[in-house]
């Protein structure tokens, strides 16, 4: 604003009366720092406003108050340039606003994305199980893991699978080929119980889900699979059947005995009825367990 007036005031002060080469320099020059200021201020149209009139607005009236015919016309046109900047002002401003509401925008959608972002890493991070995707093929090439599966299989970095094939998790070969059958033909498995084994040769139980998955980004199907550790399941069901095992070796020695005994009585052949009645039901509990 202090230059603007000074550049007004030197107009008015020091205008050159009758040296029309020196008059057309500055309306060069001033015109010129006004174009510029529109550039330097485009974001600030108040104070743009306020230059250009005092900057154009003296030499308006400067070159109207000389009354001959050339100045009026030139005073004429000045003021219409001044009006043609303060139009491109407000056509500025509002592009300016737009841009800088449009960044506002986008970096609140940025910032929205990014913290979504970080809370579904964090969401997959803290799984209490496994996610691996992989190529759908022979190679079972694993293309990402998550801390559960590498954590479940005795790794310490991601990096230590991703690159490998999947089929070096796998006991039985056969298993990975026939998963990779089923997800081919159905596109989807759940809950198939599969052993594998982890980084120190130990034997684990997994249930396995997935689904096959095809998109733009990947050139070959690839697969979205969910695997939890059910090694303590297994473990237990397997305790359960040995001890129902024993207990139906019991039981039947026990009804041979009472069989072969001599001894006759009515409370012996309810014992050798309820061993009986027994034995059915543990023998019904090991057939399901199987």
């Amino acid at each position: 604003v202090t230059a603007s007036f000074i550049w007004g005031s030197a107009t008015l002060l020091i205008f050159p009366v009758g040296h029309h080469l020196y008059q057309a320099f500055l309306i060069i020059l001033l015109c010129g720092v006004t174009s510029g200021s529109s550039i330097s201020l485009s974001a600030d149209r108040r104070n743009f406003q306020v230059l250009s009139a005092l900057i154009l607005l003296p030499l308006v009236v400067r070159f109207g108050f000389q009354g001959d015919k050339v100045s009026v016309i030139i005073s004429v046109f000045i003021f219409m340039y001044y009006l043609v900047m303060q139009s491109n002002s407000r056509a500025t401003a509002k592009h300016h606003i737009e841009i800088l509401q449009r960044k506002i925008d986008f970096d609140r959608k940025r910032e929205e994305l990014e913290q979504s972002e970080s809370r579904y890493i964090s969401f997959l991070n803290n799984l209490p199980f496994g996610i691996c995707r992989r190529v759908l093929d022979e190679s079972g090439e694993i293309l990402m893991v998550n801390p559960g599966l590498v954590q479940m299989f005795g790794y310490r970095h991601p990096e230590e699978l991703i690159g490998k094939s999947v089929l070096d998790l796998y006991v039985n070969k056969e298993d990975f080929l026939n998963s990779n059958r089923l997800l081919t033909k159905e596109g989807k498995v759940n809950g198939v119980e599969l052993l594998m084994k982890k980084q120190d040769g130990t034997h684990i139980w997994v249930s396995f889900s997935g689904k096959k998955q095809i998109d733009a980004m990947h050139p070959k199907p690839y697969l979205d699979g969910v695997l939890e550790d059910i090694t303590a399941k297994i473990n237990f069901e397997h305790s359960k059947l040995s001890r129902v095992t024993k207990s139906l070796r019991k039981i039947k020695e026990l009804i041979k005995i009472i069989e072969f005994s001599d001894y006759e009585s009515t409370y012996l052949n309810q014992i050798k009825a309820q061993l009986i009645e027994n034995y059915s039901s543990y023998k019904q509990i090991e057939k399901l367990n199987k």
